[in-house]
């Protein structure tokens, strides 16, 4: 299922069953430079119980009792935060109750219990909502979830009033300003209206032709004399792009946004009332008052930020169509205003980014546009703010907060990983998705094995499908159930593993933040921090494949592509199981290693049985590693599953296969490749590893190495012009290995080794790109700031009717243009036929994102690349603010 070498398709293809998420290479296993590219749980009800469980086929099933369950709906906006009345019904015994959209529940008030509540939400789309309760011992006797969709940030910014369009199928969503003379305008047009480029336009249809007159779109104000007859615009930018998906193959049909910059004759008189005009869509007031009024041209972390962070940074830049810079260095000041009281509580300059005469990255101008930076570090009150540039307007507004800001994305996206978890049924009280149980035994679903190991099949190569069915077995596999899902379709790969090291690493390092926080999944109430309990729905899978001789299997995989309309639960293909190989046995074997070193004090039984399983795996992949084409990905496998069962066991056997072949053993290393998850993960496991006899000159060479590594990617991100990091400035930013992701292992590791705040401070600025910090002003997590993805490739949503749950941080910037032309299809049969203006081959990399699932370089997720590196930078960050402070 990977395009990268796949032949473009004769005819327009169908979405939902175009391949998902093997990118370039299957990022952590290629060769060479491209390589730098890329469990025993009984689920229960309620608190769950501190003893150890055999893996058993028991999975839980949503409640249906109704206290499980909570009903929310938008009321009204306070500003521009929306109010979200609450309807619950309360268990007998509870006296109190606390009601929130943050799982983590940190900060949240008691009150009486009560079968109503109204609370204020931060972000749109859709959201989830938490309800606690407990009785008059403080004890908790019930939780409740809801779900709500929060609509986009249209209208509920200070000085737009009303709503325009009536039943017109187009519609002015949004309206902000760029400049003095320049007015930023887009006009969302519903699927019913649209109309393919070349196509005749019928009755009802939207004409955009006429968005391009300049003459047609007109300004009047009964206040700015200046414009007391109405004024023809002199100039109008468009850029066109398509949103959503409700038809394919044949007849695509989309809602499509035009983002008009609109450039007047004089300019506009601040604080003064206007109408603007446009041919064929109705009349819109807004108020020219650029201490509250939007613009796409200031841009922050829609979630925010910490007290103590040390970069609180903004942008300013505009791009009209992300082809016309904008020079703003006629701007002195800018102003950051609490949205409260309105009072400004800190000024400051815009200061240029410089790049260098090679490009960002080396790679050219990525942005499209030069970048002012707008440095307010020292705003440390919490509180709802925003930054406001003088005749230009504001940001998205963002919080300062201990905990309603990193943590809270943290939470958001590791509650996104439950959601994905096959073989159980979701629903209330933990998650308010509401999905059947999928691809379990007691259901009549079969797996068989497979003599193709996932390491020669190519991880989702072109021949993926016929190999791995040519070579299917007649042997069943009952155990074959559970794990994580990707979003594309339905397999489980031994990298969804990796996702358990990020928790682990969390709890590692920072146990205050991480030893007890509670997300609301089935095992909240263990003795098992939750974000490690969560990574073990993989690792159990994995555990119940693995062979009495110790082999552990790649994963599973279907038969076939999802089938079109398919979902996880109505799908009938054949599930085959990858056969062992020594790369997927020593990836077990390194994280079974170092869950059994984290659970030895809390759960010695479970501790017990992984580590032993980790040993089988490794001894087994030892003698199964012969040479073949894949020696370097064994290779570095094997020095990371060696560094975790030396940490565990204390083994010299071990220390000396790390040792072996490792060129840790004789000196540093310039790059640890960190996104490859071999020498970085391994390098850092040793030098976490307390053992009187660890080699000193391994160690010191490794932690050398975080520092030299960690100075080349903060060298890198300088040459950005929106300070992001990369894991490697020589990967591609295509397929999820660019900025929408955050990038933060190395540094948050050399920030633990050095202290050194550079490293920090790049990290939070990874966190802040990720989240609304970037020319596009959208976070690439869903349910996460203002505006972010309503359209991810969810394949059980666009055909199933699930809800885009929160917490998908998709793989964002991509362009196709960047790969090969086996990726012409998208433009061609998707963003043409949309009229997407300006084309892809003609819009800066880091403007290149469409809100369409059908395109998963850019819309699709995983659990090991996606979840775990936001997991790990958002809880990162959420922690080293206690930790330092």
């Amino acid at each position: 299922m990977n395009l990268v070498n796949a032949e473009p398709p004769q005819s327009a293809p169908d979405a939902r069953t175009l391949p998902s998420k093997r990118r370039l290479l299957a990022a952590g296993i290629s060769v060479g430079l491209l390589a730098a590219l890329v469990i025993g749980v009984t689920v229960r009800n309620g608190p769950a119980s501190t003893s150890s469980t055999t893996p058993t086929t028991t999975a839980w099933r949503p409640e249906s009792d109704a206290s499980k369950r909570l009903a929310a709906t938008v009321t009204r906006y306070d500003g521009s935060q929306p109010v979200i009345a609450v309807v619950l019904a309360p268990p007998a015994a509870a006296v109190e109750m606390a009601v929130t959209d943050d799982a983590t529940f940190e900060s949240v008030p008691w009150v009486p219990a009560a079968t109503d509540a109204e609370i204020q939400v931060s972000s749109r789309g859709y959201l989830e909502i938490f309800a606690r309760f407990r009785d008059g011992n403080q004890q908790l006797v019930g939780r409740a979830i809801g779900g709500v969709s929060v609509p986009g940030t249209e209208f509920t910014d200070a000085g737009v009033v009303g709503i325009s369009g009536g039943n017109s199928p187009a519609r002015v969503s949004s309206i902000g300003a760029v400049s003095p003379t320049v007015l930023a305008v887009t006009v969302s047009v519903s699927e019913k209206a649209y109309v393919p480029v070349g196509g005749s336009t019928g009755p009802g249809a939207f004409d955009v032709r006429r968005l391009d007159m300049a003459g047609e779109i007109t300004l009047t104000s009964p206040r700015d004399p200046n414009f007391s007859a109405a004024q023809p615009a002199v100039a109008v930018v468009r850029r066109t792009v398509p949103t959503g998906l409700t038809a394919l193959a044949g007849d695509n049909r989309f809602s499509v946004e035009h983002a008009l910059f609109v450039t007047l004759n004089r300019s506009l008189l601040e604080g003064s009332h206007y109408v603007i005009s446009l041919p064929g869509v109705a009349s819109q007031e807004f108020t020219y008052d650029t201490q509250v009024l939007r613009s796409p041209a200031v841009q922050v972390d829609q979630v925010g930020f910490m007290p103590s962070d040390p970069a609180k940074i903004a942008f300013l830049s505009a791009s009209l169509a992300g082809q016309h810079p904008v020079d703003y260095s006629d701007r002195s000041h800018f102003s950051v205003f609490d949205i409260t009281s309105g009072v400004a509580v800190f000024s400051g300059q815009p200061v240029r980014r410089p790049t260098p005469a090679e490009g960002e990255y080396a790679r050219g101008d990525l942005t499209g546009a030069p970048v002012w930076e707008l440095d307010f570090t020292p705003v440390a009150t919490p509180g709802r703010y925003r930054v406001c540039v003088a005749g230009v307007g504001c940001s998205y507004p963002f919080s300062v907060s201990d905990t309603g800001t990193w943590l809270k994305a943290a939470a958001t996206v590791a509650r996104a990983a439950f959601d994905q978890r096959s073989g159980v049924a979701l629903g209330p009280p933990f998650t308010s998705v509401v999905r059947t149980r999928i691809q379990h035994p007691d259901d009549g679903r079969t797996v068989f094995a497979s003599a193709q190991s996932l390491l020669d099949n190519g991880q989702g190569s072109n021949d993926t499908f016929q190999t791995l069915v040519k070579k299917s077995t007649r042997t069943t596999l009952p155990d074959g159930w559970g794990g994580h899902m990707d979003a594309g379709d339905w397999d489980r790969r031994i990298q969804h593993l990796w996702y358990l090291r990020a928790g682990l690493d969390l709890v590692d390092l920072y146990p205050k933040t991480f030893a007890t926080l509670d997300l609301n999944i089935p095992e909240s109430g263990d003795r098992v921090p939750d974000v490690i309990d969560e990574g073990l729905w993989s690792l159990d899978f994995y555990l119940r494949l693995q062979q009495s001789d110790g082999g552990v299997r790649g994963g599973i995989e279907a038969s076939a592509a999802p089938p079109k309309d398919g979902t996880s639960w109505s799908s009938k293909q054949k599930l085959l199981a990858y056969a062992p190989d020594p790369w997927s046995s020593f990836i077990f074997a390194g994280v079974a290693a170092e869950a059994s070193h984290a659970l030895r004090a809390i759960d010695p039984d479970r501790s017990s049985r992984y580590l032993a399983a980790a040993v089988r795996a490794a001894d087994w992949a030892l003698a199964h590693k012969g040479p073949n084409d894949h020696a370097e990905e064994i290779e570095g496998q094997r020095l990371v599953a060696a560094a975790a069962l030396y940490r565990a066991t204390g083994l010299a056997r071990w220390q000396a296969e790390f040792l072996r072949a490792n060129p840790l053993a004789t000196s540093p290393v310039d790059a640890l490749e960190c996104h490859r998850h071999q020498l970085c993960d391994a390098a850092w496991i040793f030098l976490r590893t307390d053992r009187p006899d660890r080699n000193v000159a391994a160690a010191d060479n490794a932690r050398a190495s975080f520092g030299r590594t960690a100075d080349s990617v903060v060298a890198g991100a300088e040459t950005s012009a929106y300070g992001f990091p990369l894991d490697d400035a020589r990967v591609p930013m295509v397929w999820g290995l660019g900025p929408s992701i955050p990038k933060t292992t190395v540094l948050i590791r050399a920030f633990t080794l050095f202290g050194d705040q550079r490293y920090w401070s790049a990290a939070v600025r990874a966190g802040a790109f990720s989240l609304g910090a970037n020319p596009l002003n959208t976070s690439f997590v869903t349910g996460l700031g203002q505006a972010n993805p309503k359209h991810p490739l969810v394949v059980d949503q666009q055909n199933g009717g699930l809800p885009v749950w929160p917490g998908l941080p998709v793989y964002g910037v991509h362009k196709a243009d960047h790969v090969s032309a086996g990726e012409a299809w998208f433009p061609k049969y998707f963003l043409t036929p949309a009229g997407t203006t300006p084309t892809m081959a003609d819009t800066p990399l880091l403007w290149s994102w469409y809100d369409l699932p059908v395109f998963a370089a850019q819309n699709e997720y995983t659990l090991f690349q996606s979840h775990a590196g936001a997991l790990f930078a958002f809880g990162s960050l959420a922690a080293l603010a206690a930790v330092t402070t």
